[in-house]
């Protein structure tokens, strides 16, 4: 009995490296940020690799007592995301 649901989301993250002396296409980056909706708030941390493969893990805090088709969206959050640049992408047809 359930049911398809869509939701937005809005997600912010900031990459930082506390080694010196390295230039923006360092290998890795620790990574801490948030993501949410109209429905919950989860804060993140994590790191992520050549910019492109993050692996992060939070907790989603509920926003109000409403949840989506009866349940409540709180709980443990583990994420892996693939981000393909759009240079990359462009530079792969030319």
């Amino acid at each position: 009995m359930s049911k398809f649901a869509i939701m937005p989301k809005v997600s912010a993250d900031v990459l930082l490296n506390f080694q010196k002396d390295v230039d923006f296409y360092h290998s890795y980056y620790f990574l801490i940020g948030a993501e949410g909706t109209n429905k919950y708030v989860a804060p993140k941390v994590g790191f992520t690799l050549f910019g492109m493969l993050d692996l992060t893990g939070g907790y989603a805090f509920p926003v109000g007592n409403s949840g989506i088709n009866g349940k409540e969206l709180k709980g443990l959050n583990i994420n892996f995301t693939l981000n393909i640049p759009t240079v990359f992408i462009h530079d792969m047809f030319k």
